[in-house]
């Protein structure tokens, strides 16, 4: 690939390569995994975890068991009180 066609790195991106809290590291690991397709021991690798790890928070996802994001009430999202 040449080198104006790869996506420029901005310096945010850390903030999802280095995770902060360890919601948001499930959270990087797993979309790792199912969305950029990669093995489980590259993902654990990546985030620090062992790879029963990654292959636990795979089988707790299928089912919808892990919550990252907090159900917002109606007037929350605008900052409006009901």
């Amino acid at each position: 690939m040449r080198k104006e066609n790869q996506p420029q790195q901005r310096p945010e991106a850390d903030y999802f390569r280095q995770p902060l809290t360890p919601a948001q590291r499930q959270y990087e690991a797993l979309r790792a995994y199912f969305l950029e397709g990669l093995p489980a021991t590259v993902v654990a690798e990546r985030f620090g975890y062992p790879p029963a790890t990654i292959r636990s928070l795979c089988r707790d996802c299928r089912p919808q068991r892990l919550t990252f994001f907090a159900d917002s009430e109606a007037g929350a999202e605008t900052g409006t009180e009901k």
